[in-house]
């Protein structure tokens, strides 16, 4: 018989390293917000000053939510399951030029089980020799778009939060039932078809003009649409499809009065 000490301290050592998995996934989307903040003018730096991210748990449902906090300061709040998704579909936009595996990758989400973990890469999803380096670029860009469209509503002012301050609380990253659903509640006024679109345009523009290309981003569309129902980003948010179509016409023009090549 196994002793119980062992159990004990086996089931430890798999929450820690689960713990530690989940803060090596949040350390790229913190470094994303930081540089957007960065770049941001100092009138819209203080407009959404104290602004942080929040993460959600949920392995199943992907989230990404501007929203105010229960103490009146600005945060974005990303799921662990939309982490997933934006790893697993920049690592499908490298894997082959044809776009085989996204568009596998999208087929096999439409079957998505609401309730269930995000599904993995269909099987031969995964090149034998992952590009490191790729995979951080377009996991960067797809973070820059996720991150400055709900950013930018509160640079905007479409999004007004009451006491935004500088002092961060031990509590701010654990996000309370009572805020997920003031956040919900909020979100049906916020993401209006006009709303949406505007962030998509900000979003891109700082996209671009950082260096990143609008590849990802219509990617992680795409597979947002394709889970549909089975998503609360995808439900709360404008069809994917045309914001995916604004993307594509947006950049083209964005390059041609910027002189830029794609």
């Amino acid at each position: 018989m196994v002793p119980l000490r062992f159990w004990l301290c086996s089931l430890v050592v798999m929450f820690m390293l689960g713990s530690a998995r989940a803060d090596v996934g949040h350390r790229p989307a913190e470094a994303t917000l930081n540089d957007l903040v960065a770049r941001l003018a100092p009138e819209e730096r203080t407009r959404t000053r104290g602004v942080y991210l929040a993460f959600d748990t949920s392995r199943s449902d992907t989230i990404a939510d501007a929203a105010c906090d229960d103490d009146g300061d600005y945060v974005i709040v990303l799921s662990d399951a939309m982490l997933d998704l934006i790893d697993r579909v920049s690592v499908a936009v490298l894997a082959d030029d044809t776009g085989a595996v996204l568009v596998a990758y999208e087929t096999s989400l439409g079957a998505q089980p609401p309730g269930a973990a995000l599904l993995p890469l269909p099987a031969g999803g995964y090149p034998r020799a992952v590009d490191v380096s790729g995979h951080e670029r377009v996991r960067t860009e797809i973070l820059r778009y996720v991150i400055g469209a709900e950013l930018s509503h509160g640079v905007s002012g479409r999004l007004l939060c009451p006491s935004p301050t500088l002092t961060r609380e031990s509590g701010d990253d654990v996000w309370t039932d009572n805020e997920r659903s003031a956040a919900a509640r909020a979100a049906r006024a916020l993401y209006t078809t006009a709303n949406v679109a505007a962030a998509d345009l900000r979003a891109l523009d700082w996209m671009l003009a950082a260096g990143s290309t609008e590849r990802g981003a219509m990617a992680l569309l795409d597979a947002q649409g394709a889970l549909a129902r089975a998503s609360s980003y995808a439900r709360s948010h404008e069809r994917s499809s045309m914001r995916a179509s604004l993307l594509h016409t947006s950049a083209s023009e964005w390059r041609a009065q910027n002189d830029s090549p794609r």
